[in-house]
């Protein structure tokens, strides 16, 4: 009997370390660098969220792929690669700020008609309705980790593809019309990122390719991102309305692309 257990066990581990090869230990050693940076510098709350939620995949990978013998979806690449392109987009940020000296900032604003200042005016009438929105808006990373950990399949895939070409081509946009938002005007270094708005994007992403009770908790948590990119005052109301277009068609072309990968 005791070597029975000795042979399952062995077998059992075996199979364990074939879910789990090198490239995994690699890849989760990579994004724990990432934790103890975030723990030791000063970071920005989104990058930190985006770092501290691939905490989700990772325990989720652990669990289905290395103790359950479940299909390995790649959850540990994403944990790891959504923080790095985060890292990258701030790097190109720059890069667009100086490539756009001159910003649209004032045509927006006089299209706007005031409603980006009245809802920034509705929200800081009350300290904890602005701080809450504020939160929701730098916590979109561990939202978007979160409806990841209940996504499976060609929905994984298509939310993860998408959201990537959000940020891709989201960059010329800002090349051809570089803006702000309301409260950095003025600011030369500030990123140029407000149309369209990749918040709400990545948040109609998550409602478009998610399923059942979260679908519905992802559209009420895209209807706060829309308020809180006003509210914090990163973005225009016509920002918002281009957000639909462009994430329409990021969804067309991420369709084709996750059905290629696919077949």
């Amino acid at each position: 009997m005791p070597k029975l257990l000795t042979e399952a066990s062995v077998n059992r581990n075996a199979i364990q370390s074939g879910r789990f090869p090198p490239l995994d230990f690699l890849v989760v050693s990579c994004w724990m660098g990432l934790v103890v940076i975030c723990l030791s510098i000063p970071t920005s709350p989104f990058f930190a969220f985006s770092v501290y939620g691939g905490a989700l995949l990772v325990i989720q990978h652990l669990y289905l792929v290395v103790f359950k013998g479940g299909a390995d979806e790649h959850r540990l690449q994403v944990a790891l690669g959504i923080p790095i392109f985060l890292l990258l987009s701030a790097f190109v940020h720059r890069w667009v700020a100086v490539l756009t000296p001159s910003t649209y900032d004032a045509w927006l604003l006089r299209w706007d008609f005031g409603v980006a200042a009245t809802v920034r005016a509705w929200s800081s009438a009350i300290s904890w309705r602005a701080y809450s929105l504020s939160w929701c808006y730098e916590g979109l990373p561990a939202v978007f980790l979160l409806v990841l950990v209940f996504t499976r399949g060609i929905s994984f895939r298509r939310l993860v593809v998408s959201s990537a070409l959000a940020g891709l081509l989201a960059v010329p946009c800002y090349l051809l019309f570089p803006a702000v938002g309301p409260v950095h005007i003025g600011d030369l270094h500030s990123p140029r990122n407000c149309m369209p708005s990749l918040h709400l994007t990545w948040a109609l992403l998550l409602w478009v390719n998610s399923n059942g009770w979260i679908r519905l908790a992802a559209l009420a948590f895209a209807l706060i991102i829309a308020l809180a990119t006003l509210t914090t005052g990163e973005h225009y109301t016509l920002d918002l309305l281009i957000t639909f277009p462009f994430t329409l068609g990021v969804m067309v072309l991420a369709e084709r692309v996750a059905d290629r990968m696919e077949r």
